[in-house]
């Protein structure tokens, strides 16, 4: 809805036009930002393999409110979750051309937690 609003600032109306035209917006349910929440955590975390954190921070940059973001967080089962952390790491240790183990952690966790993985669980992926 934020962009929306954004977005009318363009035009010349009146702000009780602009109200109107988000107000109808939401009644047709072209706006649910519940809807979105979902949907963005499913592609973002299904396709871009990001994690719950690096979501939740995209999520709130585009004024999602708290409540739809844990609802949207939710449509990632906890199995999958797991199941990408390990293919993600597995993958990028074989990609890495560090041979000392302390080197390779510090850089599986600097990619993990990039990726917005929670670091409790990356550490105890990596261990």
């Amino acid at each position: 809805m934020q962009e929306i609003t954004l977005k009318l600032k363009d035009y010349d109306l009146p702000q009780e036009e602009k109200d109107w035209v988000v107000d109808q917006l939401i009644s047709e349910q072209f706006i649910d930002e519940l809807r979105f929440a979902r949907t963005y955590s499913r592609s973002k975390f299904y396709y871009k393999k990001w994690g719950k954190k690096k979501i939740s921070y995209a999520l709130k940059g585009k004024g999602i409110s708290n409540s739809y973001i844990d609802e949207g967080l939710k449509e990632i089962k906890e199995s999958d979750y797991f199941d990408t952390l390990e293919t993600l790491l597995e993958k990028k240790k074989n990609s890495l051309k560090e041979s000392e183990p302390f080197a390779v952690k510090k850089k599986l966790y600097a990619y993990a937690v990039s990726k917005g993985y929670e670091p409790s669980i990356v550490m105890s992926i990596i261990e």
